[in-house]
C-alpha cells in the first residue's frame, strides 16, 4: 500500500518605501486616493526592494501592523508617522 503525504508550506516577502508627497492632505482619504493615482512615485522602488528581500516563512499576515488580508495573494498599504493610514 502506498500513502501520499502532503504538505503547503507558505511563504512571503515584505518591504517598505518611503514616498515624498507634494503637500499636507486634510484627510487619509485624500491622500489614500492620491497614492492609488500616483503609484509611479513608488511602484519602481517597491519592486526592486521585493526582489532583494528575502522569504520568510509565514504568510506575513498579522505579523506587520496593518497587514490583514488572510485571503489575498497580496497587499499594499500606506502609513504616516503618526500610525494614521490604510490599504492601496
Amino acid at each position: 500500500m502506498k500513502v501520499k503525504i502532503m504538505q503547503r508550506s507558505v511563504y512571503h516577502k515584505y518591504v517598505e518605501v518611503e514616498v515624498e508627497v507634494p503637500y499636507t492632505f486634510t484627510s487619509d482619504s485624500e491622500l489614500q486616493e492620491y497614492l492609488q493615482k500616483n503609484e509611479h512615485l513608488y511602484i519602481d522602488n517597491i519592486d526592486e526592494a521585493i526582489s532583494e528581500a528575502n522569504l520568510q516563512y509565514g504568510s506575513g499576515v498579522e505579523e506587520y501592523r496593518g497587514m490583514c488580508e488572510l485571503e489575498a495573494d497580496s497587499e499594499w498599504r500606506y502609513e504616516l508617522d503618526n500610525g494614521n493610514g490604510g490599504h492601496l
